[in-house]
């Protein structure tokens, strides 16, 4: 098959002869339909991301694949799943690995590209709102990054449930945000973004009730210091190059929640919820309420230098690779 190889830390070739990955126990095949291309797949193939399989190994954390060995699971053969891949046989290839836990059978009402584009982001997002921050209508929830791939489906999902959402990004992708749906939109390259918008908010006597941060660094802590007594800091990622510092005393008398989200448990560890946000979702989908923001479709070749692209802040949306 053909497909991406990681060799060692920070060194991934192309080859056009590569072995099927062997079926695991536990673990299903399925035949790569489409791939998405993530930030963190920049780190797996740096060596730096918290899990790395062993070397060498075929990248590529999401797939839309049909089911060519279900194993032990009760998947049937030609089966139409979305989710993540496992063992070492990435999506980046045209035979991937899964846990069969962390895939989710796609609906026939569903387009499955979009069901690829928004799986894991929407996911993403609808825990950071939902679980973690439990938020409710007419809050107001202030995203960074959000014309990025989890900030442009937290957009949609924060409005989808009745909040207001300001919108920080770069100045490039301003119009992509309140495309999005976005009631304020700030370009985060302006100095003073985050006094306009306490000055805006308190004139009207209303703050920061959720903070969706997937950037960290000094943007993380501008934003926490807009939030307003009994506010949440849901912690998503380090896309600014590391975690934001957080001033305990800030918590303390402001009545602050700092949380986070690490998605990928979720799936193992309450299988139940992921298929209620999976339902919630495609129904969104289903709907048209709810638009998947591809930015564009790659061949396989190109995966490694999208994801390149997509790390460098140069993509809006979610940028999927077709096989």
């Amino acid at each position: 098959m053909r497909g991406w190889r990681v060799v060692a830390p920070g060194e991934i070739v192309w080859e056009e002869s590569l072995p099927e990955p062997p079926v695991a126990a536990g673990l299903i095949g399925v035949e790569v339909v489409a791939a998405a291309v993530n930030f963190a797949d920049n780190l797996v193939v740096g060596g730096t991301y918290q899990a790395i399989p062993p070397y060498p190994f075929t990248p590529g954390l999401e797939v839309l694949g049909r089911v060519t060995a279900p194993g032990s699971s009760d998947l049937p053969v030609g089966q139409l799943v979305v989710g993540l891949t496992a063992g070492g046989g990435g999506s980046w290839a045209e035979h991937a690995l899964c846990d069969p836990r962390q895939v989710e059978a796609v609906p026939t009402t569903v387009d499955p590209m979009a069901a690829l584009a928004v799986h894991t982001n929407a996911q993403t997002a609808w825990f950071a709102l939902h679980r973690r921050a439990r938020v409710t209508a007419g809050e107001h929830v202030l995203v960074l990054a959000a014309a990025g791939g989890v900030g442009s489906m937290t957009i949609q999902l924060a409005k989808a449930h009745g909040c207001v959402v300001h919108a920080v990004t770069s100045a490039t992708k301003v119009d992509e945000a309140r495309r999005l749906g976005a009631d304020t939109v700030w370009d985060r390259g302006e100095p003073d973004w985050a006094e306009r918008l306490r000055n805006e908010l308190s004139a009207a006597g209303v703050g920061v009730d959720v903070v969706i941060d997937p950037v960290g660094s000094t943007a993380g802590e501008q934003a926490a210091r807009l939030l307003r007594f009994e506010g949440r800091h849901v912690i998503v990622g380090f896309t600014g190059g590391g975690p934001p510092t957080v001033r305990a005393n800030h918590v303390l008398v402001k009545n602050l929640e700092v949380t986070g989200v690490h998605w990928w448990r979720y799936p193992i560890e309450r299988p139940d919820l992921v298929t209620r946000a999976a339902d919630e979702i495609f129904a969104l989908l289903t709907e048209s309420s709810l638009d998947a923001a591809i930015s564009s479709i790659e061949p396989l070749e190109r995966a490694w230098p999208a994801a390149q692209e997509v790390a460098a802040g140069h993509t809006t949306g979610k940028v999927l690779i077709a096989i």
